[in-house]
C-alpha cells in the first residue's frame, strides 16, 4: 500500500508550553566568628546553600534551638540565625512523646511544622544538621561507582545542582535553610551533643 498524503501530526495539539525558570547558586559562603576566632566553611563540603530566588547577605547571632520544634524551645529567635537538629526529640524511642506525636509524619510534613515555627518565631536564617551523620547527606553505594556505571537517580543525575520552577511562582516565605556539617556545628557550639541530649530528656 502506498500513499502520497502527509501523516496527520496529532501530537502538536496535545503539547502545552510551560515557561520555566532554571536557576543555580553562583556563589555561597559561610563564616563563623567566635570571640577572636574566625572560621570559613566550604560550600558542598561543610554546607549546602539555601534555595532562594534572591541574593542575600545575612549576619547575626546563632541560637541553638534543639530540634526546632516549638514545645522544646524557649523562644528568643527574632532576627536570629536558628540552628536546629534534623528529626524530632525522642527519635528511636517508641515510648517517647516525640515518637508518638511525630513518627507517623512524612519528612516533608515534619519539615513544614519546623519551618513554620522558625518563620513565626522571626528567625532570619535556618542552619540544620543531622545528629547521626557528620556530613549533610548520606553517601550511597552508587556514589562510589564510575559515572558510566551509576544508576541515574534524582541525586546522582545532578538535577539538584539547579532549581527549576514555573515562571510566575515564587519560593515560600520560609527563612533560607542551609544544611551544615558537624564541623560547622562544633565551631558554633562545641558541646552540642550535651545540649541536644537535654531536648531528648524533655521529650521523655
Amino acid at each position: 500500500f502506498h500513499s502520497n498524503s502527509e501523516p496527520n501530526n496529532t501530537t502538536e495539539h496535545y503539547l502545552q508550553k510551560v515557561p520555566l525558570i532554571w536557576s543555580k547558586v553562583e556563589e555561597a559562603t559561610l563564616a563563623v566568628k567566635k570571640g577572636e576566632q574566625s572560621f570559613r566553611f566550604t560550600s558542598q563540603t561543610d554546607f549546602s546553600p539555601a534555595a532562594t530566588n534572591y541574593s542575600f547577605n545575612a549576619n547575626g547571632n546563632v541560637v541553638f534551638a534543639g530540634y526546632g520544634i516549638e514545645e522544646t524551645t524557649n523562644g528568643g529567635f527574632k532576627n536570629k540565625i536558628l540552628l536546629r537538629a534534623k528529626g524530632y526529640p525522642g527519635m528511636g524511642d517508641t515510648l517517647s512523646n516525640g515518637h508518638q506525636k511525630y513518627n507517623s509524619l512524612t519528612e516533608r510534613e515534619l519539615a513544614n511544622i519546623k519551618n513554620n515555627f522558625a518563620r513565626e518565631a522571626g528567625a532570619s536564617v535556618i542552619l540544620e544538621f543531622d545528629p547521626e551523620n557528620p556530613t549533610f547527606h548520606l553517601p550511597a553505594d552508587n556514589d562510589q561507582k564510575d559515572y558510566a556505571e551509576k544508576e541515574l537517580s534524582k541525586r546522582s543525575s545532578g538535577i539538584y545542582k539547579r532549581a527549576v520552577r514555573r515562571s510566575g511562582t515564587e519560593l515560600g516565605n520560609t527563612p533560607p535553610i542551609f544544611k551544615v556539617s558537624h564541623r560547622v556545628v562544633e565551631a558554633l557550639f562545641p558541646e552540642w551533643q550535651k545540649e541536644l541530649s537535654k531536648y531528648t530528656t524533655i521529650a521523655k
